[in-house]
Order: C-alpha cells, then sequence, then structure tokens
C-alpha cells in the first residue's frame, strides 16, 4: 500500500485543490474536457515530452519535489522487485500526463497554479461519491453526487465495466489517450494501469472476497 499521506495536516493549497476538484468536475465536465485536450497535433520525441513533465504536484502534501524524483524511484522499486520490462515502463510514464498543462487554462483547473483538472485521487463522476474518497465534506459540493444520490448505478447500468465509466478528468486519462492515439504498444493491464493509477477507491478501498 506504501506510505499514507498526511491530508489532516494538509497545507491550505491541497485542501483548495480538492474542494475545487469536488466543485468543478462531473461527467460534463470530464467529457468537456476529454473532446478539448485529448486532440494531439503537436509533433514531440518522447524525451522532450518527459522533460516537460517535471513539475511539482500541490496535490501531495507530503513532498516539494519535482515529479523525476517519484518517476525514477517508481520504476526503480518495480525493477527492484522483478517485475517485467514493460511494468518499469508503466513506473516511470505513469504521471507524464501532468504536461497536460501545457494546453492550460485555469477555469478548466489545468494550469500549474490551479492543477486541480490535472492532478489529485480521482473519482467515478456520474454517480454518488463514497464516504470513503478523502475530505468527503467536499462531496456535497458536486452536483452529480447530489443528483444521484439515491440512485444506486448513477448514470450507469449494472457491470458495465470500469473501461465503461468515466474519471475525474485528469493527467491520467490525458496519458491513456496519448499513449493509445499513437498506438504504443503495451499490454492491456498497462493502459489500465496508467488509466486508473489515480482511482484509489477502486484499487485500495475496494472489498475482495479471498
Amino acid at each position: 500500500m506504501g506510505i499514507k499521506r498526511d491530508y489532516i495536516n494538509a497545507p491550505e493549497p491541497v485542501k483548495e485543490l480538492y474542494r475545487n476538484q469536488r466543485l468543478n468536475q462531473s461527467a460534463s465536465f470530464t467529457q468537456k474536457s476529454i473532446d478539448k485536450y485529448c486532440k494531439f497535433t503537436n509533433k514531440n520525441t518522447f524525451w522532450e515530452l518527459f522533460n516537460m513533465a517535471d513539475i511539482k504536484d500541490i496535490s501531495d502534501p507530503d513532498i516539494d519535489l519535482e515529479n523525476y524524483y517519484h518517476f525514477y524511484q517508481t520504476a526503480e522499486g518495480i525493477r527492484k522487485d522483478g517485475h517485467p520490462e514493460w511494468f518499469q515502463l508503466v513506473g516511470l510514464i505513469h504521471d507524464m500526463g501532468k504536461i497536460l498543462y501545457r494546453k492550460g487554462c485555469k477555469k478548466d483547473g489545468t494550469t500549474l497554479d490551479t492543477m486541480w483538472g490535472i492532478v489529485g485521487d480521482t473519482f467515478i463522476v456520474g454517480h454518488q461519491i463514497p464516504d470513503s474518497v478523502i475530505y468527503n465534506d467536499y462531496n456535497n459540493l458536486n452536483g452529480d453526487h447530489i443528483r444521484y444520490l439515491d440512485d444506486k448505478y448513477g448514470m450507469y447500468k449494472d457491470s458495465i465495466g470500469l473501461n465503461n465509466i468515466l474519471c475525474s478528468f485528469g493527467h491520467d486519462e490525458y496519458l491513456y489517450r496519448l499513449l493509445k492515439y499513437n498506438n504504443i504498444d503495451l499490454p492491456e493491464e498497462a493502459y489500465y494501469m496508467i488509466r486508473f493509477h489515480s482511482l484509489y477507491l477502486w484499487h485500495e478501498k475496494m472489498n475482495m472476497n479471498t
């Protein structure tokens, strides 16, 4: 599970980011953001994009370092655990979608001084938000949460599958679509890891029968 972040004693910019994320992220916002930001017309090399992703993530209350440290630590930890090279690559690039700030718009939370449309734990939109999410006192700010509070499935059907839901928009979805657009040869599980690695409500909070 790794080290738990201290959100209780987090600085105000972290709390404000999550407040704005909860207030503004919805199914409508996610779809509009996909349509707006996931049109890939520029030409860049991999290393150009990698270097552009070296930003400080203001949603993380425990570290004030550029993303490079996180990139290499993640990839190296995966390598030391003996996982295959494709998995090590996922560890290295999983946060590269933060280059989204290059297309940034303050209104969308996609600038370096806003970031609520780039980073932060994601959640399923078009559905009520579980109390197990961090800063759950912000849930009632979310229009989708209020709209679907008494609806078990929200805007979805039963057993629709994770690949057919929408999450709050950010760097995960952006990188997933960037890699898909460029036909990067990765196994399907790699694409799931990239697309949902910030969806802690799924891979950390879900109940499992064993």
